[in-house]
């Protein structure tokens, strides 16, 4: 029997019992005071059956975090918040409409191309969005993050099959792919997106106890889930792709943290290393960089990173692997130590993907003798990986990213 150990987290940054959902049609009723969020005001899907056809699950109704839609609706009354559950993620959106600026007009273009597509080509929903109202903003992100999803498991070179559903023990002699059908949670990954420091402090204050206005990562052990709470009003995140890379950011470490379920966890240079590869492929000019409540913020302003990475490799003071694993928090990594994560990450990603999703599988899901989850001798385990998957030592590795480094042109690494 595996007896997996809960870790509940506060990281700064910056139930399963899911109530029938209400397709628009459904929700349709002759009352006129209906709240602007109630899914009967979405008139991206003109019927039930074209909402049974999409992507989406339902747009309210279910169990966040510690409560219920219903329940954060009333806490947070003096904002609307648009609910939208796909097949992995379960997510608030009240950041409201967006008129899209001319430098992101053709980007969008180009994403709702696919978005109208994987909707069937709504009519609804336009070709070319100059104004985003906050249905189809709140569906679009729920959009976003499955296709990130999608990408996370090609790294990790996984599909949904392979994870088990909802359960409590592991069966002794076969591979522990975790505890759920999400990566190995139980629960879906969550993501509050709120307009202002004043309502995500009172969120976390009300939900977990907390008292924090920045971005927030939580392990929410009641339901199993992980969840990002964020607000637009945190540096800036006011631009659609700051916000969009933001959330990629931190989506792409508590995915990693969830792979094969959330019980214990690998450095924090791998899961921060592939945020920013995920942040970088959405947005070049925003950045989001991990640190504690009151600590000092890294401030880089660089919209390429390569010529750091080769200053950092040149001068040698590029950080070593040996460094990076031994790394604790996020609030321990400094700006080096971030732009060599996510170089390091980009060249196993380039170079060995086979070998970077090994790696990750084999540090993911250790169990011990007894069959439950053990994550420690961590170090031990990750040069063990590294040198098994990769075929070459420490210092071989180090050699071989300093020359992946130098050997890139502008036009091949951002």
């Amino acid at each position: 029997m595996l007896a997996p150990t809960q870790l509940a987290r506060a990281i700064w940054l910056l139930t399963l019992a899911v109530a029938s959902p209400l397709a628009p049609a459904q929700a349709q009723s002759e009352d006129q005071d209906l709240p602007p969020n109630h899914p009967s005001t979405c008139e991206i899907f003109p019927d039930s059956e074209t909402f049974a056809n999409s992507p989406f699950k339902s747009l309210g109704g279910f169990a966040f975090g510690r409560t219920t839609t219903k329940e954060i609706d009333a806490l947070l009354s003096e904002t609307t918040i648009y609910w939208v559950e796909t097949e992995h993620f379960e997510i608030g959106f009240a950041l409201g409409s967006y008129k899209v600026p001319g430098r992101e007009a053709r980007t969008l273009a180009r994403e709702f191309t696919q978005f109208r597509l994987d909707l069937g080509e709504l009519d609804t929903l336009p070709v070319k969005p100059k104004k985003l109202d906050p249905w189809m903003r709140a569906l679009l992100y729920g959009w976003r993050f499955e296709r990130l999803y999608d990408k996370v498991q090609g790294f990790l070179g996984v599909e949904d099959a392979q994870f088990p559903p909802p359960t409590d023990h592991h069966v002794l002699g076969t591979k522990f792919m975790g505890l759920g059908p999400h990566l190995g949670q139980r629960g879906k990954f969550e993501v509050l997106m709120l307009p202002s420091p004043t309502l995500s402090k009172r969120y976390l204050s009300e939900t977990f106890g907390i008292l924090v206005e920045r971005t927030q990562r939580w392990n929410v052990i009641e339901t199993d889930s992980l969840m990002v709470v964020m607000n637009d009003a945190e540096s800036g995140l006011r631009r659609d792709e700051a916000v969009y890379g933001h959330l990629a950011y931190n989506l792409a470490i508590q995915l990693l943290d969830g792979y094969k379920h959330y019980s214990y966890e690998i450095p924090c240079y791998l899961r921060s290393g592939l945020g920013h590869v995920l942040e970088r492929d959405i947005s070049l000019e925003f950045s989001t960089f991990d640190t504690s409540e009151g600590g000092d913020q890294i401030e880089f302003f660089k919209s390429k990173w390569l010529e750091p990475l080769k200053k950092l490799v040149k001068s040698e003071e590029i950080p070593r692997i040996a460094e990076l694993v031994n790394i604790d928090t996020y609030a321990d990594m400094d700006l080096e130590d971030h732009l060599a994560a996510y170089g390091l990450t980009q060249f196993l990603l380039d170079s060995q993907p086979k070998a970077y999703a090994a790696i990750l599988d084999h540090l993911t899901g250790l169990l011990d003798e007894q069959g439950r989850t053990d994550g420690s001798d961590m170090v031990r385990h990750h040069r063990e990986a590294f040198t098994r998957f990769l075929g070459m030592g420490y210092l071989a590795l180090d050699a071989a990213f300093a020359e992946w480094v130098l050997g890139k042109r502008a036009s091949e690494l951002n």
